[in-house]
């Protein structure tokens, strides 16, 4: 990997975990407003 790759990759993986934290504290947000934790149901079908 160049140097110029890594650093492309770095700041990918900065953004990625800045948006992550940022999900996080609308999820509280919006938990907090309906009063109750947020869930989430996920079916498959298949393999």
């Amino acid at each position: 990997m160049s140097r110029t790759e890594y650093k492309e990759s770095a700041s990918e993986a900065a953004r990625q975990l800045q948006f992550m934290e940022d999900l996080k504290e609308r999820f509280n947000q919006v938990s907090n407003e309906l009063g109750r934790p947020l869930t989430a149901c996920i079916r498959t079908f298949g393999c």
